[in-house]
């Protein structure tokens, strides 16, 4: 977990998604996806179910090469962002992720980049 100030001086906790948090990101994609024309898909065209994100979320924190991130401003998500590495032996030392991210623009957003950046090292990931 990783708290930065915001410059409004809100904090924004940057943290590892939990099993728990299934229903309330479902509602932040879909909040997000009506919002947005820079996602792949529009609103209500995401139809993961909360069992489905909970397997989901679970298998991110199952697995060694995945990250699942949320981040948070006064207990609501304000932005996600995922991250697969490759999984075979030639793709292993690259990945791809994908970022989400409400309110507090581009602040947030380069938290949570940075935090991957770091995880990524941390597994041993290339960054180029």
């Amino acid at each position: 977990m990783k708290v930065s100030k915001l410059r409004s001086g809100q904090e924004v906790i940057i943290r590892l998604g939990k099993i728990t948090d299934a229903e309330a990101f479902i509602a932040f994609v879909h909040r997000v996806s009506g919002e947005s024309d820079h996602l792949s898909f529009g609103q209500q065209e995401w139809t993961v179910t909360p069992d489905e994100q909970k397997e989901n979320i679970k298998r991110c924190l199952e697995t060694h090469n995945q990250l699942f991130l949320m981040a948070e401003v006064d207990g609501r998500i304000v932005g996600n962002l995922t991250f697969r590495r490759g999984i075979r032996s030639r793709t292993q030392h690259v990945g791809e992720f994908g970022i989400g991210f409400k309110e507090f623009g581009t602040l947030t957003r380069d938290f949570m980049i940075e935090d991957t950046f770091y995880d990524c090292l941390y597994m041993g990931i290339e960054i180029d």
